[in-house]
């Protein structure tokens, strides 16, 4: 009889045991997630309720248009509408502007992506940014910027501000991710700007970001001369070797694309932005390849990398650069280095997004990246 009672209490301890066991894991991960949201900078925003009822609906009426296949914002459809806002940011204040960000429904769904634009930006000029984005960190699968840009700095190549941050919406908090604007004062100032190409004709016509005479008459020279003549050849090799790992064309395309001119070295390279991550087929075109032999492709392609593409000497180092990070433990090495930093972002997104991270998108991207690369090294 004792034994009988003995088993039945330690049942009743196993099935209360297993049916805390959730509520214990997550209280400890609520707790790890404040602990991290306290290391964030924070960005507070004030706005009218009307006004963000007014984002809402629009949002709404939009989401409701795009179907299942992720179409882009419908044509026709009115702008997004800009609107009043109140922003404290490093302990400064000013009014901005804001309005919905992104084209896709992914941009759409809570927390919804929103553009910033200072009205003062010498009031937040110690930020180093008056224009940014917040974005919806699963616009960008939570961690492929980051990811992008640690690979890139270790190479030297400059890229734009971006990682978690703490954002409070009249009194409510939200882990977005931060994006830094193109026409940010880090990016442009004495040491070199930003440009884009804005040729549509497949040729090359540059011009700055920011509107500045002196930088006008550099792309007026680089327009006019040898492309090859003022680009950094290894960092855009670097860059591209990039592109071909994380098996991404959709940074190339002539929309999203930019480039930074150094005033150090008088040479120009590509700025990363909106890199995806795709793991490649045995039959894969690299990059250069594809965007030379799909027409379709071609289509939306800055012409700068057509031009690239189609340069047999430039041709012929890319396929040397490639080859030495397929050959080497690089890319390896910068993601031990950054293990630490993924697993505090995603303590920081498990609060949101916590269906997500069940499904180990870190561990998958990481998976993709060492699996594109062993791709390389067959096809080289």
């Amino acid at each position: 009889m004792k034994n009988r009672y003995f088993i039945i209490v330690i049942i009743l301890f196993l099935m209360t045991a297993f049916s805390i066991k959730d509520t214990i894991i997550n209280q400890c991960k609520k707790t790890q997630y404040h602990l991290e949201l306290n290391k964030l900078e924070k960005i507070e925003l004030i706005i009218a309720p009307m006004v963000l009822k007014n984002i809402e609906r629009q949002r709404d009426s939009v989401f409701d248009l795009i179907n299942d296949k992720n179409e882009y914002w419908p044509s026709g459809l009115k702008t997004k509408s800009s609107h009043k806002a109140t922003i404290i940011k490093s302990g400064k204040k000013c009014f901005c502007k804001i309005k919905i960000a992104g084209h896709f429904k992914d941009h759409l769904k809570p927390p919804v992506s929103l553009k910033v634009n200072c009205d003062n930006k010498d009031l937040l000029s110690k930020t180093k940014n008056y224009r940014f984005n917040i974005l919806n960190p699963l616009t960008r699968h939570l961690y492929v910027d980051f990811l992008v840009n640690a690979i890139l700095e270790k190479k030297g190549l400059t890229t734009l501000e971006t990682g978690p941050v703490n954002v409070e919406i009249n009194g409510k908090n939200e882990v977005y991710l931060f994006e830094e604007n193109f026409k940010s004062t880090r990016l442009n100032n004495n040491l070199g700007f930003v440009f884009k190409n804005v040729s549509a004709n497949n040729s090359i016509n540059l011009t700055p970001i920011r509107k500045n005479k002196a930088n006008k008459k550099i792309l007026k020279t680089i327009n006019k001369s040898n492309l090859l003549d003022h680009i950094e050849i290894e960092k855009t090799l670097d860059y591209l070797a990039l592109s071909d790992i994380f098996n991404s064309s959709h940074q190339l395309f002539a929309e999203n694309q930019r480039f930074y001119y150094s005033q150090l070295s008088n040479k120009f390279y590509p700025i990363a932005r909106e890199f995806w991550l795709e793991r490649a087929s045995l039959n894969q075109d690299l990059v250069l390849e594809s965007i030379k032999n799909n027409e379709n492709l071609k289509s939306k392609i800055d012409h700068i990398f057509i031009a690239l593409a189609n340069d047999s000497v430039f041709f012929s180092q890319y396929k040397k650069s490639l080859k030495h990070y397929a050959d080497t433990k690089f890319i390896e090495n910068i993601l031990e280095e950054i293990s630490q930093k993924l697993t505090q972002m995603e303590v920081l997104y498990w609060k949101n997004f916590a269906w997500y991270i069940k499904e180990k998108p870190k561990e998958e991207q990481l998976k993709t990246i060492l699996s594109n690369k062993k791709n390389l090294r067959r096809i080289l």
